[in-house]
């Protein structure tokens, strides 16, 4: 059942740092900001969120995990400017990859839940588009079959120093669940999307999967996935994080892959086998990389998973993983 709506739209979108509303309503889109050393992005990501021009009102929940630079700081500047706009949720120590992580995203998660949608925006990201929001709740709104939107960015790349659409050759239009499957998180930036809050009653959670691959499955199960070929925000890349640290090391990544099959094999389950085809495929495509980076003896293990048509693309795999061994020989 959706959130009911406790307040009159406005007659044109304005800048949400303008709105007032009564101080015990809840906003109809809540902003999950997820933060840790991101000093010299945070302003640009609570920035991008403050410019949004909407007829509705917005709040932004932040959870902020004991980083060691002035991130909590600059966060508090803006909460004492905006009081009403934020909630924030200041960690006493760094939750990552401990068992207290989950109980501590606790209260993150449910202040998240008051409104109908929820969206995102990472610390080290930002969104571009002052009207994001609007277009995307303006959607929603008029297509209540639909699930959740998400639109385009520009990724930025510091590390290797390139921009690029984050997403090429896809049409604006319905995305199917087959396409969400196979690529998984991948196939969104995370600070684009907007889903409905009343989804996550019948959320499946597979501890094994990445978030980003779980949500997007998840409202795919459950409605209609909308692709706004529009740029409204920036997905960056760079030394500090969490992607940078994990794509140098080969064996995390693989622990990564493991995990991932683990996962789909049990959503798979969960969900009756009704997308078995599909769950069969992404699991033989992992498998046939952990294959390429096996040494003899424990290549045997990953056959069983591999469809056929998968080694068609094992000669491609193979010379990918040489250059990437020349391009490292060289810069070394």
């Amino acid at each position: 059942m959706e959130t009911e709506i406790e307040f009159e739209f406005l007659d044109q979108p304005i800048v949400i740092t303008e709105h007032k509303w009564k101080e015990d309503i809840n906003a109809l889109v809540y902003v999950q900001v997820l933060t840790y050393n991101h000093e010299p992005y945070i302003r640009d990501c609570i920035e991008g969120i403050l410019m949004q021009k909407t007829t509705f009102p917005v709040h932004i929940v932040v959870f902020e995990d004991c980083s060691t630079d002035k991130t909590a700081f600059i966060l508090k500047e803006y909460k004492e400017k905006h009081p009403g706009l934020f909630t924030l949720y200041l960690q006493p120590e760094n939750t990552y990859g401990k068992e207290i992580r989950k109980e501590a995203l606790k209260p993150w998660f449910e202040t998240s839940q008051k409104g109908k949608y929820i969206t995102k925006c990472e610390g080290d990201d930002y969104w571009t588009d002052p009207l994001k929001l609007q277009k995307q709740a303006d959607f929603m709104d008029k297509n209540t079959e639909y699930s959740a939107c998400f639109t385009n960015a520009e990724f930025i790349n510091e590390i290797d120093n390139w921009r690029k659409p984050f997403i090429k050759n896809r049409k604006q239009g319905d995305v199917n669940i087959r396409d969400i499957i196979l690529k998984g998180g991948i196939i969104y930036p995370t600070a684009s999307i907007l889903y409905r809050k009343h989804f996550l009653s019948r959320y499946i959670s597979i501890p094994e999967l990445p978030g980003d691959a779980l949500l997007i499955f998840n409202m795919a199960d459950q409605g209609k996935v909308f692709f706004l070929n529009e740029f409204t925000c920036i997905y960056r890349r760079w030394h500090g994080g969490i992607y940078s640290r994990i794509s140098k090391n080969e064996i995390e990544k693989n622990k990564i892959r493991l995990k991932a099959i683990e996962g789909y094999k049990m959503l798979n389950i969960h969900t009756n086998r009704k997308y078995e085809k599909h769950f069969k495929k992404t699991i033989s495509r992992i498998s046939l990389i952990l294959f390429t980076q096996s040494g003899f003896k424990n290549k045997i293990k990953y056959i069983k998973d591999i469809q056929f048509a998968e080694y068609l693309r094992l000669p491609f795999l193979i010379a990918k993983k040489h250059i990437r061994r020349l391009i490292k020989s060289k810069n070394n």
